[in-house]
């Protein structure tokens, strides 16, 4: 047989005078397993409110690489063997350019500060679209002191223009 727990007691006044007002019950007592629930049930809504947030913040930030993507505003660090140059048409001589050296001590002493422009090619790699004197100043350096640095080029990349230009 089970023992009733009384939850509270009830004092009756003693006058017989019902007017009076109750006083204030106190709150129950909850056990540590309740407890221990109720608190595993709100930090696990909260650790799901903030992985909504960080999704959000991330589809958000997705949206927008892509739009900056399609309009050619990306700038990464391209590998120099990753580029090829059969796009630019141009008379250019087989003699080396005069202001290359120009272009390499200018390099050396504050960088590039115009990145060259490609566009992605299917299967892998790009395609120069604009910075031909910037590319072979960084191939020279490249080859001329196999220096790592000189290995990729800041390079904006530009939405492959189709077969039409």
């Amino acid at each position: 047989m089970t023992k009733k727990r009384r939850l509270f007691d009830i004092d009756l006044p003693e006058g017989g005078s019902s007017a009076e007002t109750p006083a204030p019950l106190e709150p129950q007592r909850r056990g540590p397993m309740a407890t221990a629930i109720t608190e595993t049930g709100e930090a696990t809504r909260q650790r799901a409110e903030v992985e909504a947030a960080i999704r959000s913040e991330n589809d958000a930030l997705a949206h927008e690489f892509v739009r900056l993507k399609k309009l050619g505003l990306i700038t990464d660090m391209i590998p120099l063997d990753d580029i090829r140059v059969t796009k630019l048409v141009r008379d250019r001589s087989r003699r080396q350019d005069p202001e290359i050296g120009d272009l390499m001590a200018s390099l050396r002493a504050i960088g590039l500060s115009n990145p060259i422009r490609v566009e992605p090619v299917q299967g892998g790699g790009y395609e120069l679209v604009e910075g031909w004197r910037r590319l072979t100043a960084y191939r020279t350096l490249s080859q001329e002191t196999g220096d790592s640095r000189w290995s990729r080029i800041p390079a904006s990349l530009v939405p492959p223009r189709g077969n039409g230009g």
